[in-house]
């Protein structure tokens, strides 16, 4: 029981660095991108937050404020800004390929945006997709090195 336990924490922490077990034992539809198997639904919420961070370069102004500023400022409404603060609180914990850093006034939002372009670029290339019927049944195609090695 205890091995079992001790399993389950080295686990947990990789699932939330962009590595999924869905992906790993082919369960799960899953898209290659930056380097991480990301399971589709997972990819399509990435997209979503994308979309709210870079909507009129909000993001760009909601890496430059903490909370109690945006709070401020929207007068406790949900806007678009609000949208964009907490779509990167959602972005900086995803598996996208950007710096991080502890003060969000230190990230670049032209890093942050191009990491979106291609996730969205990846989500729209066939030979990026993944699932366990072709890797099963087209180990010789052209998109084998995708699959088997996770990169371009």
């Amino acid at each position: 029981m205890k091995r079992l336990f001790l399993g389950f924490l080295v686990i947990i922490p990789i699932t939330g660095y962009g590595w999924s077990i869905g992906c790993s034992i082919g369960v799960s539809t899953c898209i290659i991108s930056q380097g991480t198997k990301i399971p589709s639904q997972q990819a399509i919420e990435i997209m979503d937050y994308c979309e709210n961070f870079t909507y009129n370069d909000l993001g760009r102004q909601a890496l430059r404020l903490n909370f109690s500023e945006l709070a401020e400022r929207s007068g406790g409404h949900d806007t678009p800004l609000v949208q964009a603060w907490f779509a990167y609180d959602y972005l900086r914990n995803s598996p996208l390929a950007f710096a991080r850093h502890k003060e969000w006034s230190q990230t670049s939002y032209r890093d942050v945006t191009r990491a979106c372009q291609q996730l969205s670029l990846d989500f729209d290339d066939d030979a990026k997709w993944i699932t366990w019927f072709r890797e099963l049944n087209e180990p010789s195609s052209k998109n084998s090195r995708y699959i088997t090695r996770g990169w371009r």
